[in-house]
């Protein structure tokens, strides 16, 4: 990271675009001053690291127990609404 530039509000203000790319590209710190006193400062934000899919779940999934195994239960859809229809026979088609 550069060291801090100090700047009037008022020369921050003709050239704010261009210093908040600046601060972006460089790390840079810029205190604005008003009046000679330090009245704000210029940083650029952390770059977030972004996640993985495998990371975003960890410490938020319990397993309990065996996910894996089959089980001996016959399941379908929670609501037999939502069951796929039954096709049709056409005539003449033999079973």
């Amino acid at each position: 990271m550069s060291g801090s530039t100090t700047m009037k509000a008022s020369e921050f203000k003709a050239q704010c675009l261009e210093l908040m790319d600046r601060v972006a590209a460089s790390g840079e710190v810029i205190v604005i001053t008003k009046r000679g006193k330090a009245v704000a400062q210029l940083t650029a934000l952390p770059v977030a690291k972004p996640r993985t899919l495998a990371g975003y779940f960890k410490d938020k999934l319990d397993f309990m127990g065996d996910v894996l195994s089959p089980i001996d239960v016959a399941w379908g859809p929670a609501e037999p609404s939502i069951a796929p229809p039954k096709a049709k026979q056409r005539r003449g088609a033999k079973r």
